[in-house]
This record gives structure tokens, sequence and C-alpha cells, in this order.
């Protein structure tokens, strides 16, 4: 419990200096995508010293079998999987699996698609993301 506590401390201070540091907006016209996982906010707030950001914090509570639709983020994404296994596709990579304790640091704009490979058991993630305040953090890709 105690290297959980420490993991989440410096996951999100590392996401606090990365998103004041770097990251892209949403060009226009593109499209938020919509999860259809179960989704709860646990913060949403501006990033305190830096103009126009703000930072997320979700719990996700993925299905078996949950097959997420093609996107991208325009900003700095860190996912920590608390339960299960988290397989990601991307098209320069292909598939990457992160299991319960391991943390998945995503690249900005890399389009991605998530899984939840189990057929019985369900997944849950704690996302944090970094972007321009009200503006999507997760856009549609074709």
């Amino acid at each position: 419990m105690q290297l959980t506590l420490r993991a989440f401390r410096l996951t999100l201070l590392t996401v606090m200096a990365v998103g004041a540091t770097s990251f892209q907006a949403a060009s226009a016209g593109e499209q938020e995508y919509k999860t259809k996982a179960n989704v709860t906010t646990l913060l949403q707030s501006a990033l305190a010293g830096v103009d126009g950001k703000e930072v997320i914090i979700k719990h996700f509570d993925i299905p078996p079998g949950f097959v997420g639709g093609k996107h991208h983020h325009p900003g700095p994404v860190f996912v920590y999987v608390l339960e299960g296994e988290f397989t990601i596709e991307t098209e320069d990579v292909g598939r990457q699996t992160f299991k319960a304790g391991q943390l998945y640091q995503e690249p900005i704009r890399r389009p991605m698609r998530g899984r939840n490979l189990s057929t019985t058991d369900n997944l849950k993630l704690l996302v944090f993301q970094v972007g321009d305040a009200g503006k999507p953090m997760m856009i549609k890709v074709k």
C-alpha cells in the first residue's frame, strides 16, 4: 500500500510538471471521444500556476471484453492499473499489456485503442490527464 501511495504521489507530481511544460491543444473540428466504460471523475481542477490548464483524475471500471474506440489525447496522460490487465493497441508499437500495479505513460497524440481482454474480470484504472481547460481530453480518430 505504501508503494501504491508513493507511486500515486509521484505520478501526480509528474502530471503537473509535464502539463506545465508541454502539450498540444486539440484542433478545431476534432470530435471528443466518449467512452462507454463506467467513469467517475475524482478531480477536475485548474492546474495551479498554469493559466488555462486543468488536471483531471478519473477512475475507470471497464467490463470484460471491452474494446474502446480509437482516439488520442492532446495532452499528457498517465494510466495506473488498479485491477486486471489493460491492453492498448497502437499502429507504431502494436499491442502492449499493463498489469495491476503498473503505470502506462501515454505519448501525446498517439492514436490508440484500449481493451480489457478478460472474459470474466473487470479492469480498473486510475487516469491522470492534463490539458486546456474546457477542451476535450480524448479525441476520436478514424
